[in-house]
């Protein structure tokens, strides 16, 4: 299977392509939205990803283009403008599906192996190693979870708000890094990430201004 995924974002971009090792076979990326135009008319993609907020022209524009071009390929929207709920006029758009950032390996698998069926297409069957790769990981395995470096901003909703910058993302948590003293904050408490994404987050350590947190699930 190959996919090409749109995102300017390389931090997001590098978690979706380690959450999609060993899922797929070809991952190609490109961060600007004409160049992804020309690699779908140069080469046969099973899959297309894709943020809409793009440096060069609209996501909603390459995708008419690309489906202008007769690029069938089913087409997944992963971005910070879609909510909690998966709310998103996929259709209206061409698109096939929307997945709101962030998200977990095991949403992004369901997602593309949803899209790629409602495409008519088969979906290889997993091998052993990729049936190992879906199980729910230990907790050895939790504590060798690869982090990825970023710097997004939110908000601790926590009586007037606390304002804070998201530094690393994992798949089931965030290191985050206050922007102010704020000695008398819960263990637990939620984050609005991106456009009202609200996620309970859980504080496992605290040092300072810096602390990490792990999900606990969205809303």
């Amino acid at each position: 299977m190959r996919i090409l995924h749109i995102e300017n974002d390389s931090t997001a971009a590098k978690a979706a392509e380690a959450m999609l090792d060993g899922v797929v076979g070809t991952y190609d990326r490109t961060s600007l939205g004409e160049n992804a135009v020309k690699m779908a008319a140069a080469a046969h993609y099973d899959l297309i990803l894709m943020e809409v907020l793009l440096p060069d022209i609209d996501g909603s524009e390459v995708i008419r283009r690309l489906r202008a071009n007769r690029v069938l390929a089913p087409l997944v929207i992963l971005s910070w403008l879609v909510d909690e709920r998966g709310v998103f006029n996929t259709a209206a758009l061409g698109a096939n599906d929307a997945l709101a950032k962030p998200f977990t390996r095991d949403s992004l698998v369901e997602c593309v192996r949803a899209a790629i069926t409602k495409s008519g297409l088969s979906y290889p069957e997993p091998s052993a190693e990729e049936a190992a790769a879906d199980r729910p990981p230990s907790g050895e395995e939790r504590r060798k979870h690869r982090r990825f470096k970023t710097d997004r901003a939110a908000r601790i909703a926590q009586g007037p708000g606390i304002d804070c910058r998201v530094v690393d993302l994992s798949h089931g948590g965030a290191g985050i890094q206050l922007l102010g003293d704020h000695f008398d904050l819960p263990t637990s408490f939620q984050m609005v990430l991106g456009q009202d994404t609200r996620y309970t987050c859980r504080v496992c350590w605290r040092q300072g201004r810096r602390l990490g947190v792990k999900f606990l699930g969205r809303g």
